[in-house]
Formats: C-alpha cells, structure tokens, sequence
C-alpha cells in the first residue's frame, strides 16, 4: 500500500549511482564498490577493506600532517589517546582552553544558557569571555545557526575536542578527502559500523591504523596478588571449588581481550582500572561465575540480593 502511494507521489524517482560526497563518478564508483562487499559481509572486515586497497598504518607512524585530518574510532578509549596525540601536535594551550574559531564536539547533553549542548553535535567557539555575573562563559553558535553560553567549567564537562568522533558521532556528517580509521579490527568495527564510516569521506583517501595488542591496565603481579585476596576471601565464607576451575590472571587477559576491553555489564572502557566480578555472590571466583567489568559496576555489584 504505503509503496504505491509513494509511487504516485514520487513517478519520477532519481536514484544516485554514486555517493553524493565523492568528487567524480570514478570515485563514486569505487566507494559504491566498498560500500557493496561491506553490505554483502562475506568477508572479515579488515579483509573487505584491503581488498579495496586501503592502506594499513601503525600508529605511531603517524606525524603531524595527520593530525589535523579527521579521525574516527570504534572505541571511547582509542578517541582520547589519538585526541590527546593530535592536541599535543595541533595546539599548544592546554586542551581544555578555548578560543575564537575552535570546533567543539558535544560529548555529554546538559541545559545551559541559551538551550541544551548535545552529543555528537558541532560547536564553533564565537568567543570566551567574563560576563555581569563575574562567571566566565563561552560563546557557541550551533549547526543551525543557534547560540549556547555555557560557563567554563560546563563547557570543559560537556564539550571536547573533535580531533577524533566515534562513527555514530559522524553520521550525517561529510569529513573531507581525507580520513584515518582507528579500531578498523575492532568487535565493535563491525559490516554496518564501517560501511557507514567509510561513506563520509569523498574519496578513498582512507587509512587504517593499527595500535597494535594493548597493555593490561593490571600488571601481572598486581592481579595475582588480587586473586589470592579472593581466594582468601572465598575460603573465608566457607565456599568450596576445584582449583581447576579457579581464575588465574592468564584467564583474565584472554577474558579481557575476548570483551575487547570493555566492562561485561556496561560500555565503559576498561582502560583505566578493572575487576573479577562473581555473577552469582553465594559462589566463588570461578571461571564459570566470574566476568570483566569496570569499577562502577563492581561495587553495584557488591550491593545486590
């Protein structure tokens, strides 16, 4: 129904052979190609990607003109480290500074004076400066042309530097003939994930970077001492186990790498800090009753029935 009333409305539908962001039909074709093995997901990621002849790069290979291209990352963790790289190289005030013509990309939604910042939104900073009420505010206009007066310490919790977004970030968004991709062999890099990504840049002047196995937030002397605190604790309320089945810090790693150091029970990044959580408390730390998770969801945990 809802077809034949769109077909009367619309006789004459014009159907794009190529992206509307690329530059000429060659390269239109080329992305619509990518695009197309992307879709189809017959493939691993990362292999579609090679085969279409996108570079692969190590990220510490990067210099300084790559650092004022837009990156995209799969990953909250990945965007700090290469936002805070490309602030080192692009801008020598510190990064929570703000200045006339600075972009700003919205990270958390909150009221301020003038509206609401929200994520994943652009914002240009119009000017930073001290008002009647002595509080220091800055002055953004919006995408639509709108004004926002957030105060210094809102804006420094609320707003960040786009240096690198997330892909939901970009959607909708055209990022020029120029792009780096971080996390393109990510879980979290998936078909969808990248077909949407790749499709914002105009050309395939696109680079895949690599960080290479990350470090454990835990040194293995430190998680060894805390597994032998749970077991003291485990024997302590009388719960029995086969030392088999018992955690070891190989099996956090491999369980870390497996969420791709991500909390089991929320997104958070595992960055920072993590934990062994039993899933069920009247059981001990064993292989088959215990997950990942971040510090926060840890101590609710504690809390539970």
């Amino acid at each position: 129904y809802y077809e034949q009333i769109f077909a009367q409305l619309f006789p004459r539908r014009v159907t794009l052979r190529y992206s509307k962001r690329t530059r000429t039909a060659d390269e239109g074709a080329r992305m619509e190609a990518l695009c197309a093995d992307l879709r189809a997901e017959d493939s691993p990621v990362p292999v579609i990607l090679q085969r279409h002849g996108l570079r692969v790069v190590d990220f510490g290979s990067l210099g300084e003109d790559a650092a004022g291209s837009p990156h995209v990352a799969a990953l909250r963790g990945t965007c700090d480290r290469v936002n805070a790289w490309a602030h080192s190289l692009v801008c020598p005030g510190p990064a929570d500074s703000f200045e006339e013509g600075q972009q700003l990309l919205g990270r958390k939604g909150g009221a301020v004076q003038g509206g609401r910042i929200s994520p994943n939104e652009l914002y240009t900073v119009l000017t930073c400066r001290r008002v009647a009420d002595t509080a220091c505010r800055v002055v953004l206009s919006t995408q639509d042309g709108g004004v926002r007066s957030p105060t210094l310490a809102q804006a420094r919790a609320l707003l960040g530097r786009p240096y690198c977004a997330t892909g939901h970030a970009t959607q909708g968004l055209s990022l020029g003939e120029r792009l780096f991709i971080h996390d393109f062999d990510s879980f979290m890099a998936d078909h969808r994930w990248m077909r949407t990504v790749v499709s914002r840049c105009s050309t395939l002047d696109i680079t895949l970077v690599r960080h290479g196995p990350r470090q454990p937030a835990v040194a293995p002397q430190q998680l060894a001492r805390r597994i032998a605190l749970h077991r003291e604790s485990d024997r302590s309320k009388n719960l029995h186990w086969d030392e088999a089945d018992y955690v070891t810090p190989a099996w956090a790693y491999r369980e870390l790498e497996r969420q791709g150091h991500r909390c089991a029970c929320c997104p958070a990044d595992l960055a920072e800090d993590w934990s062994i959580d039993r899933i069920t408390n009247e059981r001990p730390h064993t292989v088959g009753n215990a997950q990942i998770v971040c510090r926060a969801c840890q101590h609710a945990s504690a809390h539970r029935l």
